[in-house]
């Protein structure tokens, strides 16, 4: 009976041990129909807020609260700094407010999404949805952070081949110069890359001050 409840155990501990890994996500890859989720209950927080952190552990991605700030963001930061310094703000202009619970997922036409609801069922509110992609991809996506603090959208277009890239975050750069990053204009439609400060320490939207290349004759 012994060695029978001793199976018994590794096997339920197997299981619960699969089911947590189901429940968090740590690590540097998203693929689609995938979530990483921020777990505040209105008032309250239950479990732990999920990450993808980059392959050795150089920067993470989650939800985070700047200062003094009740908004809710998803932002990359060094992992390893106490001070936890935010080189990319994803919603800049549209955070989540402290009472929802947001997730970033990619949706089954395999773009880049955050999602937010209210978690309170007295307060009727109609859930946020922000898209930081808009492509036409041909097969399943994926999210990829890495060691450089890139966000990346790839396809997978088959077996043996070269993903695509779709959508990174160095395209759409907050306050932060990372090394790889360009800065300038793009051949194609002539938009123009630049970083933007943040209007104060506890509100990452777009503040008074921009770097990048001017365009503009000069006389």
């Amino acid at each position: 009976m012994d060695i029978i409840s001793g199976w018994v155990t590794l096997v339920f501990l197997f299981i619960f041990s699969c089911f947590c890994m189901k429940l968090s996500h740590c690590g540097d890859t998203l693929k689609q129909g995938e979530s990483i989720r921020d777990r505040p209950r209105y008032g309250q927080w239950v479990g732990e807020a999920q990450q993808l952190v980059s392959a050795n552990g150089i920067f993470e991605l989650g939800f985070f609260t700047p200062g003094n700030s009740n908004k809710r963001y998803v932002g990359i930061w060094y992992k390893k700094d106490p001070k936890q310094i935010v080189v990319w703000v994803a919603n800049r202009e549209t955070p989540l407010s402290w009472d929802y619970s947001g997730s970033l997922t990619i949706n089954p036409n395999g773009n880049l999404m955050i999602l937010g609801g209210v978690n309170d069922p007295n307060i009727r509110t109609r859930g946020i949805s922000i898209s930081l992609s808009s492509v036409l991809a041909e097969s399943n996506t994926s999210l990829r952070l890495w060691d450089c603090g890139n966000l990346v959208l790839t396809e997978g277009i088959g077996e043996g081949d070269e993903p695509r890239v779709l959508w990174q975050s160095f395209d759409h750069p907050s306050n932060t110069y990372l090394p790889g990053m360009k800065l300038g204009l793009s051949v194609i439609g002539g938009s123009s890359t630049m970083l933007t400060s943040w209007k104060s320490k506890d509100d990452p939207s777009h503040g008074d001050f921009t770097l990048g290349l001017d365009s503009s004759p000069t006389g």
